[in-house]
C-alpha cells in the first residue's frame, strides 16, 4: 500500500460532477460559437428584405404552447419564401398580417430570422456565452474549495487512523 487513501466517496461524486459541468460548458461553448458564427455572417452579407407574417404555428412544449411567426418576404432575385422564425412566445410577438423586417443570406434563403435589431439578434449567443462563463466559474469553485475540512477525514483501511499531534 502506498500509505494514501484513495478518494472519498463524496471527493469521487464532486469529481464526476465536475465533469458532466465540464461537458455542459463545452457544448455551451459550441453553441454559443455557431449561433454567434451565424448571426455574424447574417449581420455582414446579408440581404434585409420587407416580409409579412402570414401566420402563426402553435407548438406544445414543456407543458405550455408557443407560437412561432411563419413569415413570407420576397427575395433580391424576386423570389417568394417562406420561413418559420426561430423564437416562439406566449402570447405571440406577432400578429398575422403584420409587417416585418427579414435578415436573410442570398445564398440561402431559407436561412433568415426577423431582424430585431443589433441588440435583440446577438441576445441568445450572449446568454449562451453568459451561461457557459457560470458553468465555468462553478467548476473552478468547485474544484478549489476543499471538499471536507482534513480533521474530518476518516481513517484508510488497515490503518490505526489519522495521526493527532498531542501536546504535553
Amino acid at each position: 500500500m502506498s500509505g494514501r487513501c484513495p478518494l472519498y466517496p463524496q471527493k469521487r461524486t464532486s469529481l464526476n460532477a465536475t465533469g458532466i459541468l465540464i461537458v455542459f460548458a463545452v457544448i455551451l461553448l459550441g453553441i454559443g460559437i455557431y449561433q454567434s458564427t451565424f448571426i455574424a455572417h447574417l449581420e455582414t452579407t446579408g440581404l434585409r428584405a420587407q416580409g409579412e407574417v402570414v401566420r402563426l404555428k402553435e407548438e406544445y412544449n414543456n407543458g405550455h404552447y408557443n407560437y412561432f411567426a411563419i413569415v413570407r418576404y420576397r427575395a433580391a432575385n424576386n423570389m417568394t419564401v417562406q420561413f418559420k422564425d426561430e423564437f416562439g412566445s406566449n402570447p405571440p410577438s406577432h400578429r398575422v398580417g403584420e409587417k416585418v423586417t427579414v435578415l436573410y443570406l442570398p445564398d440561402n434563403l431559407s436561412k433568415a430570422i426577423i431582424d430585431r435589431g443589433m441588440f435583440w439578434n446577438w441576445s441568445i449567443p450572449a446568454i449562451l456565452f453568459l451561461f457557459f462563463a457560470c458553468v465555468v466559474g462553478i467548476v473552478v469553485w468547485v474544484l478549489r474549495v476543499p471538499q471536507y475540512p482534513p480533521a474530518a477525514r476518516l481513517p484508510c483501511k488497515g490503518s490505526n487512523g489519522p495521526v493527532i499531534p498531542v501536546s504535553g
